[in-house]
């Protein structure tokens, strides 16, 4: 069964993945590559972004995330239905 939850991330005003789930079963996202290499130490937001998706893909849940900030400071809005 192949999921089929949306997701919508957007990074201080840019949409980075507008995208259904179920095309990354396989292959994620660039945008994900480097955050999932296992020597790699991501941003705090980009490892919530990570959370937030994987529980989106197991209840088959359709996402939007919204980070805004800089390094040290930033914001996570999440808006799940």
């Amino acid at each position: 069964m192949s999921v089929k939850s949306h997701v919508r991330i957007v990074i201080n005003q840019e949409v980075v993945i507008d995208g259904d789930l179920g095309n990354w079963q396989a292959t994620p996202p660039d945008f994900f590559k480097e955050a999932l290499n296992p020597n790699a130490q991501p941003e705090p937001w980009m490892r919530c972004i990570i959370n937030v998706i994987a529980e989106a893909a197991m209840i088959g849940q359709d996402v939007e995330i919204d980070v805004s900030g800089e390094p040290g400071e930033w914001v996570m809005k999440v808006k799940q239905w």
